[in-house]
């Protein structure tokens, strides 16, 4: 029987195991279970341990830094096992930035970083590093998810126990039926049928809500679809209403400045109750790292969209555009549906303006920088599928990039544009 992937597998350099403590300690309240090679007790077999606890890994968390890239036994047995496992079984690998090194001189720089590598964690102190532990730890139970066979398990049992309290009810109705039954027929007076009815209803309608209790619990109801917007929408964040978007808990800030900053969002946030499939999306982009940004068009919800992410030379992918398809919350950096070269020069600190258009199931991106105001086509997408044929716009990250957007606008055709 294969052994089901349900852990997060921690690798770094015992060097460095006061970070893999903090990251423990961090972890903690999450319920997800963990594995670092501490846990092999004395006299087993080291290499029997980790090959088995790669085997179930679903996530591999790597700590990088200079002493991980120079273990021997990290780079010629833990690390290959992973890269395979990655490519063979889908194990999503991350790593964080623990000091500056050259990991981008190897296959690490290829998989998404949970923090900037330009800010180690060795550069920051106090609460700032409690911080980005904490963005960092989130990042992993969303890259976990739910465990299938525990969550099934746990479902199973709760509507078992939900079906038995019905059958109690029913025989409940069975007996109040039996103890209302009058043996002599010419006893049986109006107003006995009508206490009989009351109490058998007043127990069928708590059965009807306990089983819409399970519906409900249990059950995906298809919601209504919401009807396309025709009118636009437009936010330049100098007065925020939080009400009209849809945010996730971290990741995301409205400074003084008056933009929308993002760091380490890895999920999307987006206007509420907007549902277009023609628009054209205007806004303007200000990178705060070399990382890149990344926006989100037709977003159904937090875990259905399309993703457009443009990488910065501190990217995951230097100097391209990507293209994902996010359905269901399932979401790989290195599987993206197209991939284009950005021919854009995108750098710390540059500002652009970039326009998104939607038609039909047709979406194109251009982007403009202030460097030399050239308009340049970044990528057109379409999906033979029409997976998400309308839906809201959004924002998030695919890695650790910082960026900050303003002066928002999104128009269907022939829309009047907000006040």
């Amino acid at each position: 029987m294969t052994q089901p992937r349900d852990k997060v597998f921690i690798s770094y350099s015992h060097k460095d195991k006061k970070w893999l403590d903090r990251l423990q300690t961090t972890l903690k309240p999450l319920p997800i279970s963990i594995w670092a090679d501490t846990q092999i007790k004395a006299g087993a077999k080291w290499s029997e341990e980790i090959t088995g606890a790669l085997s179930s890994a679903k996530v591999a968390v790597l700590l990088v830094s200079q002493s991980f890239l120079s273990s021997e036994f990290i780079t010629n047995e833990e690390l290959p096992a992973l890269l395979e496992a990655a490519e063979k079984d889908g194990v999503t690998i991350l790593w964080v930035a623990l000091e500056a090194c050259l990991y981008d001189e190897t296959e690490i720089s290829k998989y998404q970083s949970l923090n900037n590598p330009a800010r180690p964690l060795d550069k920051l102190k106090g609460a700032t590093l409690s911080e980005e532990l904490v963005n960092i730890a989130k990042q992993i139970k969303t890259a976990v998810g739910p465990i299938p066979q525990e969550t099934a398990a746990r479902k199973r049992r709760e509507i078992s126990n939900l079906a038995t309290r019905g059958n109690v009810l029913r025989e409940r109705r069975d007996d109040l039926l039996k103890d209302e039954h009058v043996a002599d027929a010419s006893l049986q007076v109006p107003a006995q049928k009508w206490l009989l009815n009351k109490k058998t209803l007043s127990y069928l309608a708590a059965l009807a809500i306990l089983l819409t209790g399970v519906i409900v619990g249990y059950f995906k109801i298809p919601q209504t679809e919401i009807p396309l917007t025709t009118t636009a929408f437009g936010d330049d964040f100098e007065v925020f209403n939080e009400h009209r978007w849809s945010l996730p808990a971290s990741g995301w800030r409205v400074e003084s400045d008056g933009r929308l900053h993002l760091q380490s969002a890895s999920v999307v946030l987006y206007p509420k109750g907007q549902n277009y499939r023609d628009f054209v999306m205007n806004f303007h982009l200000k990178l705060t790292d070399a990382g890149g940004a990344a926006w989100a068009v037709r977003v159904r919800d937090e875990r259905n969209y399309y993703l457009f992410y443009l990488s910065g030379p501190g990217g995951m992918f230097p100097g391209r555009i990507n293209v994902y398809i996010v359905k269901d919350g399932k979401f790989d950096p290195k599987n993206h549906f197209n991939s284009a070269p950005a021919l854009v020069k995108v750098r710390e600190a540059g500002q652009y303006d970039v326009e998104v258009t939607a038609n039909a199931g047709l979406i194109e991106s251009k982007i403009i920088s202030a460097d030399d105001g050239q308009e340049i086509k970044l990528i057109s997408f379409k999906d033979p599928n029409d997976t998400f044929p309308s839906g809201s716009i959004g924002f998030r990250t695919v890695g650790s990039e910082s960026f900050s957007i303003d002066e928002l606008n999104v128009a269907p055709p022939e829309a009047q544009q907000p006040r």
